[in-house]
């Protein structure tokens, strides 16, 4: 039998080990392929991850939201995703927490078109593809709106991007509203034939937050402030290693230089829980709802937790619920 005195000498050189001499804790975690993922996959390949005791795998989605919805089926522990998405699937019973803001951009959705059409007044009438339940749709919509137009004006057609980008530059859809880098992207498949006829600047500032499976949270407490501890390191990489970290994205997507280094430039890659996060929420949570995508908002005192970033870099916390 193992002395009493032994068995505390190795509970103490265990707990005291740093966290790459201990068991790495596994997490799951979903992706969605655009450029807003860039600290993760820059956390991945340096080894950020690994350093805070984590073994981190990874899912790539079309779209962000498919990430929580991996949540909410048990096949994974984290995801980064819109606030539309967010609130919405969160709001349905998905019992996953928002532990911080990962990436945010004014600039990150275009509407992409026939050339044909300039303004839209032309859309009417006409095939237009969006993403249902992601920010595009959402984007999408307010773009309309803005116009004096409304869902009842045009032919919706529902798909992901990676869709919607060759059914436009087939022609078979008229026009779609994207993130980056389809957006780019799409255009680059038909350049005679297509063109960014409008943005989200005006419309939507994006946050993409970090949510986390609420009882693999309360379980596992340093394996998301692992995670946290390696975003905040990838986003001092990304800003001191512009040109590298481009290179990655550009392979990723097998883009053009200018095409991954506009792209890249869409985002602030930040780690952040302030108060315009709840001001967006409360602007898109009131679209949600006389959308009629959900019947109540979730409280957001509940859905965010700051206590996880606070622990990381407290001055990164100015949210008070």
């Amino acid at each position: 039998m193992m002395h009493r005195p032994l068995v505390l000498a190795i509970l103490v050189i265990t707990l005291s080990a740093p966290p790459w001499a201990r068991a790495a804790e596994k997490i799951r975690v979903g992706l969605d392929v655009g450029v807003n993922s860039l600290p993760f996959w820059v956390a991945m390949e340096k080894g950020l991850f690994a350093k805070h005791g984590l073994q981190v795998s990874d899912k790539v989605f079309d779209a962000g939201y498919l990430g929580l919805l991996a949540i909410g089926a048990g096949e994974g522990d984290s995801s980064s995703q819109s606030d539309a998405p967010t609130l919405t699937l969160i709001g349905k019973g998905i019992d996953a927490l928002v532990v911080a803001v990962v990436a945010r951009s004014a600039d990150n959705y275009k509407i992409v078109a026939k050339k044909d059409i300039q303004t839209a007044p032309g859309l009417k009438g006409r095939k237009f593809g969006m993403t249902l339940g992601s920010a595009s749709e959402y984007v999408g919509m307010k773009y309309l709106a803005k116009q004096g137009f409304g869902r009842a004006d045009v032919n919706v057609v529902n798909a992901d991007p990676s869709e919607l980008a060759p059914l436009l530059a087939r022609g078979e859809i008229d026009a779609a509203c994207f993130w980056e880098p389809w957006g780019r992207k799409t255009v680059a498949l038909a350049p005679d034939r297509l063109h960014v006829m409008g943005t989200g600047k005006d419309i939507y500032a994006v946050n993409m937050y970090l949510t986390v499976r609420r009882k693999f949270a309360a379980e596992q407490r340093q394996a998301v402030t692992g995670l946290l501890r390696g975003l905040m390191e990838a986003n001092a990489y990304i800003k001191a290693n512009r040109k590298e970290v481009t290179g990655l994205f550009q392979k990723k997507h097998r883009l053009d230089w200018a095409t991954a280094e506009a792209s890249v430039n869409d985002f602030d890659y930040v780690l952040i829980l302030d108060q315009p996060i709840i001001s967006t929420m409360t602007e898109v949570g009131k679209w949600l709802l006389e959308n009629k995508k959900l019947s109540t908002l979730p409280d957001f005192a509940k859905l965010i937790d700051p206590s996880f970033l606070r622990d990381v870099a407290p001055a990164a916390v100015t949210y008070r619920p």
